[in-house]
């Protein structure tokens, strides 16, 4: 009369993340600094693992996981084409004098379009340009994890180009 029933599931097997549980922050961490690898140098990578060994550990992690949300919600060229000024920067690399807004990417996650700042000499010179990742991390750039996506009329101002 009865069937004994023996379920396929295994009780203790490591459910995945979902809204009712999320992964945990390390684990989130982990998986997102895989998805930016492509973004930073292997210094600046060597530089995050090191971090992630230190006390800031927790903040280190936010930022990881903060950039990698930013990444995967870039604007895909040529979804701000016409904003100008009100256009979103989303990443922000560093070299010396040297400074590369991230305003979208291309198809191939290598090609980005941004908006290209030089400080020196008392003025800053400034235009847009197609910007190839590889090349900046090729010349030592960084990915500025504090970056906070802001528009680009925020970003002239700090300038004050225009």
């Amino acid at each position: 009369m009865f069937k004994l029933f023996q379920s396929s599931q295994n009780y203790g097997a490591h459910k995945k993340p979902t809204e009712f549980h999320p992964a945990p922050l390390e684990v989130k961490a982990a998986q997102d600094a895989c998805f930016i690898a492509p973004f930073v140098s292997k210094a600046q990578g060597a530089a995050i693992a090191n971090a992630l060994r230190g006390e800031n550990k927790e903040r280190v992690m936010t930022q990881i996981i903060s950039t990698a949300t930013v990444i995967e919600t870039m604007a895909i060229s040529p979804e701000q084409a016409g904003l100008n000024d009100r256009a979103t920067v989303y990443l922000h690399y560093t070299l010396r004098n040297w400074h590369w807004y991230i305003t979208e990417r291309g198809g191939d996650d290598n090609k980005v379009f941004g908006y290209v700042v030089l400080i020196g000499g008392g003025h800053g010179r400034a235009h847009f340009m197609e910007i190839s990742i590889k090349a900046l991390l090729a010349h030592g750039c960084t990915l500025d994890l504090a970056f906070a996506p802001c528009s680009l009329s925020e970003v002239k101002q700090l300038y004050r180009i225009h």
